[in-house]
């Protein structure tokens, strides 16, 4: 069964115009092969004409016109809902990428300042992945506008990055790095000689005694080569052993 439909009258700027309406539908709807009328009640009473051609009463046009109007209400109210809601997604998936943009940026800024007590191979991965959080970064900043403050503290964070970043860069350049003061290798690192290798166990040795609270006889990272057993009583001479007066 067909929904049912009336005829109605609505102005039409300083004009009137025939409108049908379907029975719970949104509408009404303009129909213009009826052209537009010089006033309203003109317009009401060719829309009375055509409802009495279709049998209808005016209670029942009231209650088709008035169901059509509340259709459109409901979907216009719908609409403003989802926009509404699409709103607060949007702030909320910014909200999400400043953070992750932010905790990602803070972390390489982190390991550009460490970098020098790094292994050269460590720091050349230190280098490239401080470049990609920099250039992911500058391509969130290019999206959203700087008038939020998350978005200030993201570009301020990232200024600070890329300052951390060129000095890192300019001391790949350096020549006065040398093996001496940038080792070649760290635990965890491949080995290319037995020497290095055993530098490396010596300062992780020197690591792990600095971290005890105990001094460390020469400089960090400048040890004379030692043979196999001796980072491991290194490291026993600096572990800390707890004393009663701490307990």
């Amino acid at each position: 069964m067909s929904a049912r439909f009336a005829f109605s009258a609505q102005f039409w700027g300083d004009r009137a115009v025939v409108c049908r309406a379907v029975e719970e539908q949104p509408g009404p709807v303009v129909e213009q092969q009826f052209g537009e009328f010089h006033s309203w009640t003109k317009a009401l009473s060719f829309a009375n004409k055509l409802n009495e051609g279709l049998n209808l009463d005016p209670l029942e046009v009231r209650q088709i016109v008035t169901s059509s109007l509340l259709a459109t209400a409901s979907l216009l109210e719908e609409s403003l809902n989802c926009r509404r809601q699409w709103n607060t997604a949007a702030l909320e998936t910014r909200a999400a990428q400043s953070r992750f943009v932010m905790a990602e940026v803070t972390l390489a800024l982190s390991f550009c300042r460490s970098a020098s007590l790094l292994s050269r191979p460590s720091a050349q991965r230190v280098h490239l992945s401080a470049r990609n959080a920099l250039q992911r970064a500058s391509r969130f900043l290019g999206v959203y506008p700087d008038d939020d403050p998350q978005i200030r503290e993201v570009a301020s964070r990232t200024h600070e990055l890329a300052a951390a970043f060129e000095s890192l860069r300019s001391s790949f350049r350096s020549s006065s790095l040398t093996h001496a003061c940038w080792p070649e290798c760290w635990p965890g690192d491949p080995y290319p000689t037995k020497e290095l290798e055993r530098a490396a166990k010596v300062r992780e040795a020197q690591s792990i005694a600095l971290l005890c609270g105990r001094a460390v006889s020469q400089p960090l990272l400048c040890m004379p080569k030692l043979r196999k057993a001796e980072p491991l009583a290194l490291l026993s001479s600096h572990t800390l052993r707890p004393e009663s007066s701490e307990l």
